[in-house]
């Protein structure tokens, strides 16, 4: 969510490809100031409360009780949210602001790349088609490694039952409303993580958003540089 509220604002990647941040301190701020607000007014969960559902949200009684409207997760996870409850789940974007810069509504769940030295480079491009196009291959995976990329194989699972037609609408119209390309350096998990760990301080320990917004800065400039250092 914090990912999503700072590139609606700015229209730019969380970190540039360069490394460089892509947003400023006032955004930062404004961001960690508008989550505290929520788990002061209730609006979500706070982490002392959600941390032993962390891994698996769904399986928060809360949740289960219908005491929650709403849960944020990958696609590919509908069908398993939809039998922890009693009622039908319905799937929508994430939310957003009207005058939205920018907005990622679909990311994958994994990249696969051709080494470009490669002596069957060819053939390698051929089997990467038939493995995102092929319709055999696409119900021997079904959503195994995420909701598939390419219309073709997701229609195949729809003809085959294996995939809700809720899933393959959203998806569709996320891809089309999908504005920021995430860089590596936005989608690295030791990234990830920082950000994790310091925005649940504001839930745990009553951080100020202030305090925050600068540890968050300075240990994404700091891990850039590290992970510039170890190529």
């Amino acid at each position: 969510m914090l990912k999503a509220y700072i590139e609606q604002k700015t229209g730019k990647e969380l970190i540039n490809s360069d490394g460089t941040l892509g947003f400023d301190r006032a955004t930062m701020l404004d961001a960690l100031t508008y989550y505290k607000k929520l788990i002061d007014n209730k609006v979500i969960q706070s982490p002392k409360e959600s941390a032993p559902f962390e891994s698996s949200p769904t399986q928060n009684p809360k949740w289960i009780s219908g005491d929650f409207c709403a849960t944020i997760d990958y696609t590919s996870q509908f069908s398993v949210i939809q039998t922890n409850v009693k009622w039908q789940l319905g799937i929508t974007k994430m939310p957003a602001f009207t005058d939205a810069k920018g907005k990622t509504d679909s990311v994958p769940s994994m990249f696969i790349a051709l080494n470009k030295d490669s002596k069957q480079l060819e053939e390698a491009a051929k089997f990467l088609n038939w493995f995102f196009n092929d319709k055999t291959a696409a119900n021997t995976l079904t959503d195994v490694r995420g909701t598939p990329p390419t219309e073709t194989a997701r229609k195949a699972l729809i003809s085959s039952n294996k995939l809700n037609t809720a899933v393959n609408d959203i998806v569709n119209k996320s891809l089309e409303s999908a504005r920021v390309r995430e860089t590596a350096y936005t989608n690295n998990s030791e990234i990830t993580k920082i950000m994790l760990d310091e925005i649940e301080k504001i839930g745990y320990n009553g951080a100020s958003p202030e305090t925050i917004t600068d540890e968050i800065m300075n240990s994404f400039n700091q891990k850039v540089k590290e992970i510039k250092n170890s190529k």
